[in-house]
């Protein structure tokens, strides 16, 4: 049987994935904050960290997930009153999500409470060397994002107007 460490890939993937527990358990006081599901929360940051108003299509590439897992989703976050549609110029049937006011309360509970835990943590690891690590993890996503056989992941610039940035994304 092959040792699978023996990898240098999969050590690292093996790193992340135990990182992103950690993450979770840093920022755990977070998670009452909503009580919105993991794709909940993905597709919500992604409404409120895009500079313009995106569509249900757009954030299903940027998340690689399919349009109508993404659909469901959003109709849940209009139900819950965190996103609203509104009509889009460009295509009559792809409605723009924007964000409620209640939507952005939340983020902004979830980024002050967020702040103040990274701000703790950083007593522990310097920001200088988590500013080396941010920037050596996105070489590798960008590697493997140019490595990947999809599509839409190579097309898609590393700095999206649909990344990610959001502390909600941590709840």
């Amino acid at each position: 049987m092959t040792n699978l460490k023996s990898n240098i890939l999969l050590s690292i993937v093996d790193e992340v994935l135990r990182l992103q527990s950690c993450f979770e358990n840093v920022f755990a006081d977070l998670k009452s904050l909503s009580g919105l599901s993991t794709l909940q929360k993905l597709v919500l940051s992604n409404v409120l960290d895009s500079p313009v108003s995106p569509t249900v299509p757009q954030i299903g590439r940027n998340l690689a997930r399919p349009r109508q897992v993404i659909q469901r989703i959003a109709n849940e976050l209009v139900s819950e009153g965190l996103v609203e549609k509104v009509p889009n110029p460009n295509h009559r049937r792809a409605s723009l999500l924007m964000p409620t006011p209640a939507a952005l309360a939340l983020a902004h509970q979830a980024e002050e409470r967020a702040t103040s835990t990274a701000h703790a943590f950083l007593g522990t690891v310097s920001a200088e060397r988590c500013w080396v690590l941010t920037s050596e993890l996105r070489e590798l996503r960008e590697a493997i994002e140019a490595f990947t056989p999809s599509r839409d992941a190579r097309d898609r610039p590393s700095d999206s107007p649909l990344t990610v940035t959001s502390a909600l994304a941590l709840l």
